[in-house]
């Protein structure tokens, strides 16, 4: 029997398993052989992932994204010239989830930043799957296969560039105009965006018209996490916040010109890494959980950040304008950039390798808020712009700052602090409190949509000035019962100088623990 040219004989037991073997099942194979099926669980379902060798090295995939579907369709269409349908690609994606959920391992994944504690990972996201690995005794460039995490790349995903030792994060200031105290807090939240320990931090940068908040935003951004599309508008719901944390590691927001009430809370909760609930889709009573915590960065003309809570979880840096003949064109102003990117880059992770190496020996004795971030700057030391010193300056001026603007936000703010300083205390419940404050609109405070309507609403007011208060010297007591004369709850607001020494004592001779001795001593010292 003559064959025909460039035929291949196939024996007949093969050719019959072919026959029957469809291109869903022949793709389910072909990827099986080619690569490692695994998952996360990150929220809610598992997210299923392979992973497949490409030019040397080891890439992540998660299979339920544009990324899949094109890494099977290419790997199919290299193996048989053969294009996948959609319904082909559906049900082999079907299977591969199935056998990466019920069979593969759960591994960790991460997005741009992995904080393993003594050692930190910062994915730069180019061709070559390279990632930083960052210790105390300095940082390198190793192949992602080398380290023992997992990243994922989220769309848009953009290539940090490798970085170059030598530089100094005094620089900055040819990127971002600000003051000297401006530059040592973007120095240190610029550091401890490469780090992910305790509350993320918000960064506010505010200013005028020709102050470059959208540039200065821009260039944070790309030194941590650059991405396409990076600035966002204000989300419109929890749901669009939370889903910009899953796919992005720096959440940026432009040109803001207030914040709700409700956007408020969503930016502490993603700061802090609480959770995120919405109704799944096509489901009546399934919940999609998404939780993430993130550095987020703001910018607007007027300070939009104003809420005590988010207040206590925002760096604010003030920008400066930019006069006419040291503003330059964006077609100069970013080559300089992209230049002098990598020594930023370099910069900044010898300043976390420094910080690493004197976190022990650092730790201050008092922690205020953002604890782990005022403790990587402290031991981030001299690698900031201006040094410690200019850090600690910047912090404080930045702290009263926030005082004196949740104080003027606040609806009953300025009519509180008069009472209180006419009185020299209270003790009353929440309603006398409140007809008190409302005899005072009449007397000139301005009208204000927010202003509490019920002593239920007053309570919920003075729990978000509380801290405000006690930065000024009035301690806060609320829910207080007095059983000597009524069961009623009490509002009680007192010096803190005149009940910190009895609660101390109380502490100490009656074993109370903090909040039962200063509320004992409240008490005492309103009677």
């Amino acid at each position: 029997m003559t064959k025909k040219k460039g035929t291949v004989e196939v024996p007949p037991g093969e050719a019959k398993a072919k026959a029957h073997e469809s291109v869903r099942q022949r793709a389910v194979k072909l990827a099986r052989e080619r690569c490692e099926l695994w998952h996360a669980h990150e929220n809610g379902p598992p997210q299923a992932f392979a992973s497949f060798q490409r030019g040397g090295h080891t890439e992540h995939v998660e299979l339920r994204t544009t990324a899949g579907r094109l890494w099977l369709g290419g790997l199919f269409y290299r193996e048989t010239e053969e294009a996948l349908s959609r319904p082909d690609t559906d049900g082999a994606l079907d299977a591969l989830e199935a056998t990466a959920i019920h069979d593969g391992p759960c591994l960790p994944v991460h997005v741009r930043v992995a904080d393993r504690g003594d050692r930190i990972f910062l994915d730069l996201a180019d061709d070559a799957w390279r990632v930083v690995e960052v210790t105390a005794k300095g940082w390198q460039v190793i192949p992602a296969d080398q380290a023992p995490v997992r990243f994922r790349r989220p769309n848009g995903t953009e290539a940090l560039p490798v970085p170059v030792a030598g530089g100094s994060l005094e620089d900055l200031r040819d990127f971002i105009h600000t003051d000297a105290a401006g530059l040592a807090l973007v120095g240190a939240c610029l550091v401890g965006a490469m780090t992910d320990r305790g509350s993320a931090v918000v960064l506010s940068f505010a200013g005028g018209q020709g102050t470059s908040k959208s540039t200065s935003t821009r260039v944070f951004q790309r030194l941590v996490d650059p991405r396409g599309g990076a600035l966002r508008a204000a989300p419109k719901k929890d749901e669009d916040l939370a889903v910009a944390a899953r796919n992005a590691w720096v959440v940026s927001f432009d040109n803001l010109s207030r914040i709700s009430a409700d956007l408020s809370d969503g930016f502490c909760r993603l700061a802090t890494g609480a959770s995120f609930t919405t109704r799944t889709f096509y489901t009546n009573g399934e919940e999609t959980i998404y939780a993430a915590r993130r550095p987020v960065i703001l910018n607007s003309i007027v300070d939009v950040v104003n809420r005590a809570d988010l207040l206590d979880r925002t760096v604010a840096v003030q920008l400066l304008k930019i006069t006419e003949d040291k503003r330059l064109e964006e077609s100069v102003f970013w080559p300089r950039f992209e230049e002098a990117r990598p020594r930023l880059l370099g910069a900044a992770l010898s300043a976390l390798s420094g910080a690493l190496a004197r976190w022990t020996e650092t730790r201050p004795e008092r922690l205020p808020r953002l604890s782990d971030f005022y403790h990587l700057a402290q031991a981030a030391g001299d690698a900031l712009p201006g040094g410690t010193a200019a850090f600690d300056v910047a912090w404080a001026a930045m702290q009263g700052a926030a005082i004196q603007s949740a104080l003027e936000a606040s609806p009953i703010g300025a009519p509180l602090l008069l009472l209180l300083e006419a009185r020299g205390r209270w003790k009353a419940p929440a309603s006398e409190l409140l007809r008190d404050l409302n005899a005072s609109r009449a007397a000139g405070f301005r009208e204000h949509d927010t202003w509490p309507q019920t002593p239920q609403g007053l309570v919920h007011a003075l729990r978000r000035l509380a801290p405000a208060l006690e930065a000024v010297g009035w301690h806060l007591e609320l829910g207080v019962r007095d059983s000597k004369t009524t069961h009623e709850r009490l509002v009680v607001i007192v010096r803190t100088e005149a009940m910190a020494e009895r609660a101390a004592i109380l502490q100490v001779d009656a074993g109370m623990d903090v909040s039962e001795a200063e509320r004992r001593a409240a008490m005492e010292a309103a009677s």
